[in-house]
């Protein structure tokens, strides 16, 4: 997988997203990917869900920020400007869900856990599994994997 295949995949999804930004992006993803031994697809739908790939996103009520809404409880010590970084929140979504699959064993309870969920089987997990099915099989065809 390289990263031309992520920022295709990534562009495919939130077209208006500019070039840097997909760059920083599909650079973390594939960086992340590597670090924690997750599949890169599932890390872009996880984001893509999280935050439609939105950097500087924000959940006024549950206070979550970035393109993987990390919970408050992850950002208390860290500059604002490294939240909203691709870089850190890649980084630490990726560590975080690697943590919650190495407890349950499964994607879907990895994913569940994530999001906050109590169950280890839940349709949102099995949302993300899928639109990272959906968007690994459109990145195959892409002249950039």
């Amino acid at each position: 997988m390289t990263t031309a295949a992520i920022f295709y995949a990534a562009a495919s999804l939130v077209p208006s997203i500019r070039t840097e930004e997909l760059k920083d992006l599909s650079n973390a993803i594939h960086d992340a990917a590597i670090a924690e031994d997750i599949d890169p697809y599932l890390l872009l739908a996880l984001a893509f869900r999280e935050s439609t790939l939105n950097r500087k996103a924000i959940n006024h009520k549950t206070g979550c920020k970035g393109l993987f809404q990390i919970a408050p409880i992850h950002t208390k010590t860290i500059m604002s400007s490294l939240i909203f970084s691709a870089s850190w929140s890649v980084k630490t979504g990726a560590r975080i869900l690697r943590k919650a699959y190495d407890e349950i064993g499964t994607w879907e309870g990895a994913l569940c856990k994530f999001n906050g969920r109590k169950s280890r089987k839940c349709s949102w997990g099995r949302a993300v599994i899928s639109l990272a099915e959906k968007i690994k099989s459109q990145a195959l065809k892409s002249p950039g994997r």
